[in-house]
C-alpha cells in the first residue's frame, strides 16, 4: 500500500514449456500412451484369434502332409498347451489341499484369520477423523492457506456464526393502513406482530441457553463466548435479527402513536418503523417512536441479513427471519470447545 516500505515484488518468471512435435510433453506422452494400447488391444481382438485358426487348420491336414511340412505354429500351440494344462493342474491341487485343510482344521483357521485380522486392524487405535472444513478442503502448501494461518496467528481466527431460519406456518399477507401521508402498505407474514412477538421469546430462550463443558463441570453461557464489539461499555452480544430494531423489548415492538386530534386514527407503529430502518439502517431516532434502528450490541442492522425470500429490495413482502448469531474464534482448541 505504501510504495516508500514497500518493495516492488519481483517479476514473475515465466515457466519454460517442454514440448515435444509442437505438442505439450503430457499430451504427447498420453498420445503415445493411447497409441500403444489400442494396437495391444487390436492384436489381443484381432490378430491372435486368426492366428489360432491357422493353426487349428494345419492340425486338421492329413498325417502325410503334416510329415511334410512340419509347421512351427504348431509346435508353438502344443507348446502353450502345456504350460495351460500344468498351471491349470497346479492351482486345482494347491487349492484342494488348502479346501481340505479348512475342513479338516476349522478352529485353527478361525483362529490364524483372527489374529491376522486383530493384528492388521492395529493401525485403526490410530485413526483420527478429520472433520474441519478448512484441513479437508485446503492443502497446507496453497496461498489462500498460508494466508489465512499468517492472519490467524498474528490477529485472531474468523468469527463463528451460528443461524436460526425461521418461516411462519400462515404465509397469509396483511394490510396496514395508517393516517396522514403513509396510507396503506402491504406487509408478508414474517412481519405480523404476534409471529415477531413468538419469535422474539424463542430468541431469548437461545440467548439464554447454557452448557456444561465436560470433565470441567463449568457453565458456559453466551455471554461468555460471543463477539461483543463495544465491550466493556456495551456487554449485549452481537446479534442480528429484526427484532434489534425494536432493541429486542417487546414495548417497543408493541408501540404505535396516534393522531393528536383524531385519537382513533394510527399514525406509527412497529410496521412504520420497520420501513424506516429498513430504508434508513442508520437511524438513530425514529419519530414520533423515538426508537433507534441500531442493535442493542451498538451496530447497524442491514435489511438484507434479517430477512429472507423478499423480491429486489421489497423487504416488507419477506416470508423468513434470519437470525445470526456471532460468536468468538480462537487458536485455543479447548475456548472452541466450549
Amino acid at each position: 500500500d505504501c510504495l516508500a516500505t514497500c518493495s516492488p515484488l519481483p517479476p514473475d518468471i515465466p515457466k519454460k514449456e517442454i514440448k515435444i512435435l509442437n505438442m505439450d510433453v503430457w499430451t504427447f506422452c498420453s498420445l503415445v500412451i493411447f497409441i500403444v494400447l489400442f494396437v495391444i488391444f487390436v492384436i489381443s481382438a484381432i490378430v491372435v484369434p486368426c492366428c489360432r485358426n491357422l493353426c487349428s487348420t494345419s492340425e486338421e491336414l492329413t498325417e502325410r502332409t503334416t510329415l511334410l511340412h512340419h509347421p512351427k505354429c504348431t509346435h508353438r500351440f502344443q507348446f502353450l498347451k502345456k504350460i495351460r494344462y500344468h498351471t491349470e493342474n497346479f492351482l486345482e491341487r494347491s487349492f484342494f489341499k488348502l479346501g481340505l485343510f479348512c475342513a479338516q482344521h476349522p478352529f485353527i483357521v478361525l483362529a490364524i484369520g483372527t489374529v491376522l485380522i486383530g493384528i492388521l486392524s492395529c493401525g485403526l487405535f490410530l485413526f483420527k477423523v478429520t472433520t474441519d472444513p478448512v484441513l479437508l478442503w485446503s492443502s497446507k502448501e496453497s496461498m489462500a492457506r498460508q494466508q489465512k494461518d499468517y492472519f490467524d496467528k498474528h490477529f485472531k481466527p474468523f468469527y463463528r456464526t451460528t443461524q436460526l431460519i425461521i418461516v411462519p406456518d400462515n404465509q397469509t399477507s396483511f394490510t396496514r393502513t395508517y393516517f396522514g401521508v403513509i396510507g396503506e402498505s402491504i406487509f408478508g407474514p414474517a412481519l405480523e406482530q404476534n409471529f415477531l412477538l413468538r419469535v422474539l421469546d424463542l430468541q431469548s430462550n437461545v440467548t439464554s441457553l447454557r452448557g456444561t463443558i465436560p470433565n470441567t463441570n463449568k457453565t458456559v453461557k453466551l455471554e461468555d463466548i460471543c463477539l461483543k464489539p463495544l465491550e466493556p461499555d456495551n456487554q449485549n452480544c452481537t446479534v442480528f435479527s429484526i427484532l434489534q430494531y425494536y432493541q429486542n423489548s417487546k414495548d417497543n415492538l408493541l408501540l404505535q402513536t396516534f393522531d393528536p386530534d383524531f385519537g382513533t386514527f394510527m399514525v406509527t407503529d412497529y410496521t412504520s418503523h420497520f420501513t424506516r430502518c429498513t430504508q434508513a439502517p442508520t437511524t438513530t431516532n425514529d419519530d414520533p417512536l423515538g426508537l433507534s434502528c441500531f442493535g442493542d450490541f451498538g451496530g447497524t442492522i442491514m435489511p438484507f441479513m434479517i430477512l429472507g425470500n423478499y423480491s429486489d429490495i421489497a423487504y416488507n413482502n419477506a416470508t423468513a427471519l434470519v437470525i445470526t448469531i456471532v460468536i468468538e474464534n480462537s487458536n485455543d482448541i479447548e475456548k472452541v470447545k466450549q
